[in-house]
C-alpha cells in the first residue's frame, strides 16, 4: 500500500512538472481563444506575439508563422487569452506511462523473487496445499513485467488526464506590462530559453 501511495504521488508530481508545456520544443501549436475587451470571443491558432499584437490563424498553424495569419488583435483590445497545445492528452499518456512503466519495472527488480513456501508432506494430502501456496509465487522478472505493466497503464490514464485539464490563462485586461509578461512566459516555453539572458 505504500509502494502504490509513493508511486502516486510521485507520478502526479512528474507528469504534472513535465506536460509537454514545460518541454521546449521548436515545433508548437496553440490551441487560442481570446476573449476581447468588448466581451467577443476569437478561437483558432496562436501564430505569433510581439510588443503590440497577438496574431492568430483559423488553420492550424505553428507558434512563430507570423506571415500565415487571418487577423491580429492589439494588446488594448485582449480582456483575456487561453492557451492548450495541440496533442497535449498524447503525449502526456505517453510521459505518464514511460514513468509508470519505469517504476513498476524498478520496484519488480527490487522485490526479487518470492521465496518458495515450504509444506510439511505429512500436513499436505496429495501436496495440493503446497501447489495451491506457491502457485502464486513470481520472479524478479515476472514482477518487474506485471508491475510494468500495470503501473504503465495507470500513468498513462493519469497523463492523460492531466494532459486534458492542462492549459494556460492569461489574463491582460488591455495592460501592456502583462501583455509583454505574457509574451516572455510564451517566447520560453517554445524556445526554452530565459528571455532574460537572451536580451
Amino acid at each position: 500500500m505504500k509502494f502504490y501511495f509513493v508511486f502516486s504521488f510521485l507520478l502526479l508530481y512528474v507528469v504534472t512538472n513535465a506536460t509537454p508545456d514545460s518541454l521546449p520544443k521548436k515545433k508548437v501549436f496553440y490551441k487560442m481563444e481570446l476573449q476581447e475587451v468588448s466581451g467577443k470571443y476569437k478561437y483558432g491558432y496562436l501564430s505569433n506575439i510581439t510588443e503590440e499584437d497577438v496574431f492568430y490563424s483559423n488553420d492550424k498553424i505553428r507558434f512563430g508563422s507570423v506571415n500565415s495569419t487571418d487577423g491580429k488583435i492589439n494588446y488594448t483590445n485582449i480582456s483575456q487569452l487561453r492557451l492548450k497545445r495541440k496533442g497535449a492528452v498524447g503525449r502526456s499518456a505517453l510521459i505518464g506511462a514511460a514513468i509508470g512503466a519505469g517504476i513498476g519495472v524498478i520496484a519488480g527488480l527490487v522485490e526479487g523473487d518470492d521465496k518458495y513456501v515450504y509444506v510439511n508432506p505429512a500436513e499436505d494430502f496429495l501436496g495440493i496445499g503446497s501447489a495451491f501456496i506457491n502457485a502464486f509465487r513470481y520472479s524478479a522478472a515476472q514482477k518487474a513485467t506485471i508491475y510494468g505493466l500495470s503501473l504503465g497503464s495507470g500513468g498513462a490514464i493519469v497523463g492523460a488526464v492531466i494532459g486534458a485539464l492542462a492549459h494556460k490563462k492569461f489574463i491582460i485586461g488591455g495592460n501592456r506590462e502583462k501583455h509583454n509578461a505574457m509574451k516572455i512566459n510564451i517566447l520560453e516555453k517554445v524556445s526554452g530559453v530565459s528571455q532574460a539572458k537572451a536580451n
